[in-house]
């Protein structure tokens, strides 16, 4: 069973996978909008939308599909599930890593809840360890 910051750190991680999967979303949504639109001007002749914007649409949408995934994708096999199997070792490593990458290459947000995970991790960690060592808190 979680202690209260593990299960704070599931929420934060779960936070963040969501956010992640409704950016994703708004981005699909936001190619298929202006992929419509350029389909739509291109239709005017000469004047039109050039014909290299219709392959770099064809483009973006399997990129942002494969990135926004991947990043869904690797929070939940390498943070949220080990931390719903209570091992917070594992979790606690790859949040760290993870959310400092995500930081960087993924999303600003989703990366600072992942690392906020970390952080409550570190703390259930440190908990245990202090009930661990000293025999549990009633002796």
């Amino acid at each position: 069973m979680l202690d209260n910051d593990a299960d704070s750190a599931r929420s934060l991680v779960l936070a963040a996978i969501v956010l992640q999967l409704v950016l994703l979303l708004v981005m699909i949504v936001f190619i298929l909008f202006f992929f419509a639109a350029a389909f739509n001007s291109s239709s005017l002749g000469p004047g039109g939308t050039p014909a290299m914007v219709f392959p770099l649409f064809a483009l973006a949408l399997p990129v942002v599909i494969f990135f926004g995934s991947f990043w869904i994708v690797l929070d939940y096999l390498l943070v949220l599930k080990p931390i719903d199997q209570e091992n917070l070792e594992k979790a606690e490593s790859n949040a760290l890593v993870l959310g400092l990458v995500q930081l960087f290459l993924g999303g600003v947000i989703p990366g600072i809840l992942i690392i906020f995970g970390y952080m409550k991790i570190r703390d259930s960690l440190r908990y245990k360890r202090m009930q661990d060592k000293s025999g549990g808190w009633n002796n």
